[in-house]
């Protein structure tokens, strides 16, 4: 899965807008926007800050764990 569908297929199972979810892991809604439109990646600790978040909200191990596995080659 590619980091945009991924981020999108996360935010949508958490049932969270931009906002809601840049909220839930400190950063803005325009870097959530960002990551789903392939400009940008999240960094290591925002991915964690986001992989923790999922976890916490009952989101499967899979997606959790492919969050916590970003790099550039999966973009």
């Amino acid at each position: 899965m590619m980091i945009p569908e991924l981020i999108k297929t996360v935010r949508s199972k958490l049932g969270a807008s931009q906002d809601d979810l840049g909220i839930a892991i400190s950063v803005a809604n325009v870097t959530i926007s960002n990551w789903e439109i392939g400009k940008t990646i999240p960094s290591r600790s925002t991915r964690e800050r986001l992989a923790s978040y999922c976890e916490k909200k009952g989101i499967e191990k899979e997606l959790v764990a492919a969050i916590r596995k970003i790099s550039k080659e999966t973009q």
